[in-house]
């Protein structure tokens, strides 16, 4: 009985890490995205031409 709730409580355990470090990876993906899509330039071109990306 002692080695299933000591495997539960190791298990809680990395449970808690995994949701930290995926919280934080979140937060630097946040921080990241708007960065990565301002980088994006689109030109308006005549008419007959659609908008390209430089």
């Amino acid at each position: 009985m002692f080695n299933m709730e000591k495997n539960l409580s190791d298990m809680k355990g990395k449970i808690t890490n995994i949701a930290e470090k995926t919280s934080i990876i979140t937060r630097k993906m946040s921080i990241i995205a708007p960065d990565v899509q301002h980088q994006r330039r689109f030109v308006r071109l005549p008419a007959d031409r659609v908008a390209v990306s430089q």
